[in-house]
């Protein structure tokens, strides 16, 4: 009985171990589940009416390629990474491009190549492969909003970081970081200080128990 225990507890401690880094690695995602959630706020004192037509988001989201992204490509580096930092990146890299090679439809694969090619400054492949992951799962709310990031800090085309974000919004209503850096594109990248209000005061509505964090920026802000 007692070798029983045992083994029962090396097993937990396995299973325990093995969660604990596949949670490291997609936690640094913010992966949500997939639900939709929309709103239906009144358009008055600034405040976005979230219904907001599919067509229009669509027609902003830039140009999609629904074929799966060149993965046999060179990849770009930035020049400020070190040597070893970038064979390091490298390594990963080619271990997740594997992995998509064997099963091409699992989603999490693609998002966490996306934010590796984003760290080492490769852009544009990551603006592929996060429009392709919105492909396979046009439900998921992670793809439309890391692509929002990348539009509002790196690439600077704004049109497309609102698209972006409304689509993860409309996907997925309760992601409070998506409403975040929705204001801070707003606020600091458009200038826009309605907008940004606006987008406080709708995640607050949807979120009126989770949502400390965007009353906080709403008080002290406006």
């Amino acid at each position: 009985m007692k070798n029983k225990y045992i083994f029962i507890a090396i097993i937990l401690i396995i299973v325990i171990g093995t969660s604990f880094y596949i949670w490291r690695d997609l936690n640094k995602l913010s992966i949500p589940s997939i639900q939709i959630d929309t709103l239906n706020l009144k358009n008055n004192d600034g405040d976005i009416d979230s219904q907001t037509n599919d067509n229009n988001i669509d027609n902003n989201l830039g140009q999609i390629n629904i074929k799966m992204p060149d993965l046999d490509r060179e990849f770009y580096f930035k020049d400020s990474l070190p040597v070893d930092v970038k064979e390091s990146y490298l390594l990963r890299i080619k271990d997740i491009i594997a992995e998509i090679k064997k099963n091409s439809d699992f989603v999490d694969n693609w998002l966490v190549l996306g934010v590796y090619l984003k760290t080492i400054g490769d852009y544009e492949t990551a603006e592929e492969v996060w429009q392709y992951a919105g492909v396979i799962r046009p439900l998921n709310s992670t793809s439309f909003a890391n692509l929002g990031s990348l539009y509002t800090y790196e690439l600077k085309d704004y049109e497309k970081a609102e698209a972006n974000f409304r689509k993860a919004l409309v996907n997925d209503s309760s992601k409070i970081y998506i409403y975040r850096n929705f204001y801070e594109l707003y606020k600091f990248g458009m200038k826009d200080d309605t907008k940004a209000k606006a987008i406080l005061k709708e995640g607050i509505a949807a979120n009126p128990d989770t949502s400390d964090d965007l009353q906080s920026l709403l008080s002290n802000n406006f």
